[in-house]
């Protein structure tokens, strides 16, 4: 950074100078040539007179006076014309010229007036030359001629002036650039020493924000990253815990109800109990080990799914009907209602496994007795079909319904390892749909929302499902 910013500081120094200096010593020059020839354009009549005759010493002497008042050097030539076109110069006044002087009164002898710059470095020097007006019978030519020092004592001091400012300039350049890149690399630092900490598996803490800057926004960027790998860590080791926990108790039954079985003395009653206890075990076994298998493959996104056109009304009802043993058997009234011809675009296995995880979930929470109302159709505001699942049970607790749909979250005396829910969430969020829960009165509402089917509704679809479209009896007593 110190050096591309001294490097910048050179490149506009340059430019500067290129560009300005040079531009500024020009325009001096030309100043001075224009005006060296107004000051001959209005000494032509005098010097006419002066030289109307035969050149004298009077008249060197009057250009000299002249010359010392315009404080130039001035010069006299009588010209005459020689065989082959060329002219001859012969010096009447200003003593013995150089040759840019002479070379400028032969122009001035050909062509009329001439103004140019000869010279180089200290020695360049303005020189105009101009033809006076015929009174006798030889031409004149005078010739001014003016040192061009002053400014190149001009462009010298531009060019020194110019070399200390550039030198101050670099050295407060470099003692910025070294400060602030000091600074930038302090900050880049500590976001490079948290995130090497981080692959260490430690946890270095925020980066500090200092600024309202990029590297700020880095800083915060970082931060928010190292918060969501420190919650997945929490996540991963509290689903390693709580997956084992929920493997271990099952086996350890099972071990339990082996070394109970290898008693020879147990009777066929109660040996029949403890293998009906350990078939329960081993599908509660079943269960987890599928749950989580299909967790993980959501989370890696390794689950394909198939959407399809799909009738939501008939998928719900063969569903509700694989339970009409299990209500019968533990006391509920599991009532359907179901509008005819509801069409979705989902996965129909999937949207069967995340309605089955709704009934099963309102068959297990609620008491004896209640009742589980299973309806299906569209709902009026967007026309997007749904599921509903609602229980009379004793609902779930404010602080709980938050975190209802996250991995091994239930009640304190739920039964399951609390997968189905994040489960069917999950699944209906990549098939582009939702659920959703409403708890309040002592009634619990899951809702499944699914893609519309692109087929056009039905007039008989309605936000509420009518009797009339329902079975005439409730399912399970």
């Amino acid at each position: 950074m110190a050096l591309l910013m001294l490097s910048v500081c050179v490149i506009a120094f340059g430019i500067a100078y290129l560009g300005v200096a040079s531009q500024l010593v020009s325009a001096l020059e030309r100043q001075r040539l224009d005006e060296l020839k107004r000051s001959l354009a209005r000494s032509v009549p005098r010097l006419a007179d002066t030289f109307a005759g035969r050149a004298s010493p009077a008249s060197a002497s009057r250009l000299r006076e002249l010359a010392e008042a315009l404080e130039v050097r001035a010069y006299a030539f009588r010209v005459r014309a020689t065989g082959g076109g060329d002219v001859h110069l012969a010096p009447l006044a200003g003593g013995e010229p150089w040759p840019a002087v002479r070379k400028t009164a032969r122009s001035a002898a050909a062509g009329g007036s001439v103004a140019r710059v000869s010279g180089r470095g200290r020695a360049r020097t303005a020189v105009v030359a101009r033809p006076l007006p015929a009174r006798g019978r030889d031409k004149v030519v005078v010739v001014f001629a003016r040192s061009l020092g002053d400014v190149q004592r001009t462009a010298k001091l531009l060019r020194e002036r110019g070399a200390i400012a550039l030198l101050l300039a670099l050295a407060f350049v470099l003692v910025g650039a070294i400060a602030v890149s000091q600074a930038v690399i302090g900050r880049v630092r500590a976001v490079e020493r948290a995130a090497r900490a981080i692959a260490r598996g430690q946890h270095p803490g925020p980066v500090p924000v200092e600024r309202d800057d990029e590297l700020g926004a880095l800083a915060r960027a970082f931060n928010e990253m190292q918060e969501r790998l420190t919650q997945a860590e929490r996540a991963r080791r509290d689903f390693i815990v709580t997956a084992s926990h929920e493997l271990r108790t099952p086996l350890s039954s099972l071990g339990g109800f082996v070394e109970l079985l290898r008693d020879e003395e147990l009777d066929t009653a109660t040996r029949r109990r403890f293998l009906a206890t350990m078939a329960d075990q081993v599908e509660r076994l079943q269960r987890l080990a599928v749950d989580l298998l299909d967790l993980s493959r959501i989370d890696s996104g390794d689950l394909e799914l198939a959407p399809e056109s799909s009738d939501l009304s008939e998928l719900v009802t063969s569903v509700a009907r694989e339970f009409e043993a299990v209500a019968s058997e533990r006391g509920h009234r599991l009532e359907l209602r179901v509008n005819p011809s509801v069409q979705a675009f989902c996965d129909p296995d999937r949207a069967a496994q995340i309605v089955r995880v709704l009934i099963d979930n309102a068959l297990r929470h609620t008491p004896k007795g209640t009742r589980v109302r299973v309806s299906c159709g569209r709902r009026r505001s967007d026309g997007r079909p749904y599921v509903r699942v609602i229980d009379n049970g004793p609902g779930i607790p404010e602080e709980l319904r938050a975190r209802i749909f996250e991995p091994f979250v239930r009640g304190n005396e739920s039964p399951g390892a609390g997968l189905g829910l994040a489960i069917a969430r999950q699944l209906a969020e990549r098939m582009g749909g939702s659920l959703s829960v409403r708890s309040s009165g002592g009634e619990t509402c899951l809702e499944l929302t699914l893609p519309a089917d692109r087929a056009p509704r039905s007039s008989a679809d309605t936000d509420e499902p009518s009797l009339t479209a329902s079975p005439q009896r409730p399912m399970g007593t």
